[in-house]
């Protein structure tokens, strides 16, 4: 199946920018990538989990905010 959508050219700077820094070089691996991370996401708010990311040296979280995944927690 062929997916087509329909981006600014900022929206597709900041996606090459995002394969540079993470290696990948084709945009299907990049939406590969975050198809995997938004579906664990959504399974783990649903499990009732938050999602963070954790500075352990200063003892800080900062939760994910996004609206989709408060409708999955709903």
């Amino acid at each position: 199946m062929r997916l087509q959508i329909e981006i600014t050219e900022d929206q597709d700077r900041h996606i090459l920018k995002l394969m540079e820094e993470a290696g990948l070089s084709t945009k299907k691996d990049l939406f590969n990538y975050a198809l995997s991370l938004f579906s664990w996401a959504i399974e783990e708010v649903g499990n009732g989990n938050t999602i963070a990311s954790v500075n352990e040296d200063q003892s800080r979280y900062r939760e994910l905010q996004m609206p989709a995944l408060t409708h999955v927690a709903q």
